[in-house]
């Protein structure tokens, strides 16, 4: 029987989608798994996964970019319970499968995410040594640089390195190793709306805060993540734009979206960000207004409570 579906995206990642799978066969029962393979239009290269033919592999025709793979992979899922990850992950023998879904069904609106052991394409080992990550914060605007010059230092969240005791709630979740139950990721419209990357962690989190739901950490889950100096493909940066943008329009208010947009940088890529979402206005409205018909509590006021709003 089926407990977890594992939603895997990918582009130009070569041999490392195969070893992902390779790791979490080695450390859980093949059958408790169903596994999701999103080729998102590779151009470099093509992953062969006629060895694992119980592995349903998705070879998307156009680049939809990573929200939209994952999106595509939740929708898929025949189980309750998801796992998202990256095509280039370890996973080890710490009893992760049924620790993830015990977690999910405990607590079915709260969006879990395991400690990120930072891997290298030089050595994909986790071991003792490597650096770990334990979710995130949220960083409205960066407080080191008041005069932002890139879309990068807004509303970006920011690794926590320091080990907790006990698992915890935290801001936001950590990126390619998180779990959700598809009920609620599909209540909180997951990653629609987005564009080809960026901001996906911190939209699905705050959704899920002002939904009524939570964010926490599983820190004795730990799943090994290549970090890399560069991403094999190539993505524009007015989508970044156009995500975060997004992001403000929909959730916050007036007032602090207005701040926050006034912090970008008046780039090419910006004004391409703000024609795009000319064009999509009345699905903005609508995505304005059924997020708001969900809303237990403002983004604004959870971001005052958490001590994040910029300052002024």
């Amino acid at each position: 029987m089926k407990k977890l579906t594992i939603v895997m995206p990918f582009l130009n990642e070569g041999e490392e989608p195969r070893n992902t799978i390779k790791s979490i066969y080695a450390t859980c029962e093949k059958e408790a798994v169903q596994i999701i393979a999103i080729d998102d239009c590779s151009t470099s290269t093509f992953t062969d996964f006629s060895e694992f033919p119980e592995v349903t592999v998705i070879r998307n025709a156009q680049r939809r970019g990573s929200g939209a793979a994952k999106h595509q992979g939740v929708l898929l899922a025949q189980t309750k319970h998801v796992l998202i990850i990256d095509g280039h992950m370890r996973f080890r023998n710490d009893g992760w499968l049924e620790r993830i879904t015990e977690a999910l069904r405990r607590e079915p609106t709260t969006l879990f995410c395991t400690t990120s052991v930072r891997l290298s394409k030089e050595d994909m080992q986790i071991t003792e040594d490597k650096q770990r990550y334990f979710g995130a914060n949220l960083v409205l605007v960066d407080q080191d640089n008041q005069q932002s010059t890139s879309a990068q230092q807004i509303i970006e969240p920011k690794w926590a390195d320091e080990k907790p005791e006990r698992d915890y709630e935290i801001q936001c979740i950590l990126g390619a190793n998180y779990a959700v139950n598809r009920d609620w990721f599909l209540k909180l419209r997951g990653f629609d709306g987005l564009q080809k990357w960026g901001t996906e962690e911190a939209f699905l989190s705050l959704k899920s805060w002002m939904a009524g739901g939570k964010c926490k950490i599983l820190k004795d889950i730990e799943i090994g993540h290549m970090y890399r100096e560069e991403a094999p493909y190539i993505t524009p940066s007015s989508h970044l734009f156009f995500n975060k943008i997004w992001m403000c329009e929909c959730l916050f208010s007036t007032t602090l979206s207005m701040h926050l947009r006034a912090r970008f940088p008046a780039t090419v890529e910006r004004r391409v960000a703000y024609l795009d979402l000319n064009n999509r206005a009345q699905l903005l409205n609508e995505a304005r207004s059924y997020y708001a018909s969900i809303q237990v509590k403002s983004p604004d006021q959870i971001c005052q409570e958490w001590g994040i709003l910029p300052m002024h």
